[in-house]
């Protein structure tokens, strides 16, 4: 994850989907996907926000 936010310059979005848990996700996506959204707040000069709408949305910006 740090590989890809790392490549965002001030101002550059990030957006990510299918962040609620459906049953037909394998038993490990849904750790992996729980700890990307609790380390989220740790990437610096990101903010970010997750929506429960749809699948589950992230949207975060490079400050």
């Amino acid at each position: 994850m740090d590989d890809v936010l790392g490549l965002l310059r001030p101002g550059g979005l990030y957006i990510g989907d299918d962040l609620l848990s459906r049953p037909t996700w394998p038993a490990e996506h849904e750790e992996r996907v729980a700890a990307f959204l609790t380390s989220l707040p740790q990437v610096p000069r990101l903010r970010s926000t997750t929506i429960a709408w749809a699948s589950g949305l992230v949207v975060g910006v490079r400050v």
